[in-house]
């Protein structure tokens, strides 16, 4: 199984995760925040139809299906949002 680091240095250094209405700015905020959540909630998501729209050569906007599923665990709440 790999670490926190792992899957925070997928993001740029200049990153933001939000998750549930909270925002991890950078790599190491980004990997406490997946270190913390060990023990939580099991989320998964599924993303599909995935479409890019160009604004311009630097932006671009996008849209995309998401399935989301949570397994809940016994004690631990989980927020709606």
């Amino acid at each position: 199984m790999v670490g926190a680091g792992f899957w925070a240095d997928l993001f740029t250094e200049d990153a933001q995760l939000t998750v549930l209405g909270q925002t991890f700015a950078g790599r190491s905020e980004i990997a406490r925040r997946i270190r913390d959540a060990a023990g939580g909630p099991v989320f998964r998501h599924m993303m599909s139809t995935i479409r890019i729209f160009p604004d311009d050569e630097t932006h671009a906007q996008g849209e995309s299906l998401l399935r989301f599923l949570c397994r809940r665990r016994p004690g631990i709440e989980i927020p709606t949002v």
